[in-house]
């Protein structure tokens, strides 16, 4: 059976500039996401001082598809989710699934925006496995993140 996301649901993510570090933010305060699929829910949380780069990539795609749409928005929340997906929590493939079903279900880009930006996070980006430590700024994260399912 195929995971078909339904809903984008959660509290919303305030985010602050990380002094020192251009292009990352940290968490005001504690959040939670609700993915709402055909094969239960999965829920992240993220505790304050979790740090994230939004969308990756440079600036230069913001119009192509933007970093952050707004503490309450669905696509923030999948940009959120996708980060603490990609600790490790869940499978590569079905976070980078997750993150296209999104981006359409927000309503920010179309089927085809949403597969070139698939397409990217699979090829380029930096996926971590559950036994790999983060690295850099991300370093404390997965102690900042709780993920499970609900049936």
């Amino acid at each position: 059976m195929t995971i078909e996301l339904r809903n984008i649901t959660g509290t919303p993510i305030f985010l602050q500039p990380v002094e020192g570090a251009e292009g990352y933010w940290s968490a005001m305060d504690s959040f939670v996401i609700r993915l709402e699929t055909n094969q239960g829910n999965i829920i992240l949380r993220g505790e304050k001082g979790w740090i994230t780069d939004k969308r990756s990539g440079s600036s230069a795609v913001d119009s192509f598809i933007p970093k952050w749409k707004g503490p309450q928005s669905m696509y923030s929340r999948i940009i959120a989710a996708h980060d603490i997906m990609w600790s490790g929590w869940i499978t590569r493939a079905l976070s980078d699934e997750l993150l296209r079903q999104g981006i359409i279900l927000s309503g920010v880009a179309g089927p085809v925006k949403a597969g070139i930006v698939k397409f990217t996070v699979d090829h380029f980006g930096h996926y971590y496995e559950l036994e790999e430590p983060l690295t850099g700024i991300y370093a404390g994260n997965r102690q900042k993140e709780l993920v499970y399912w609900e049936a």
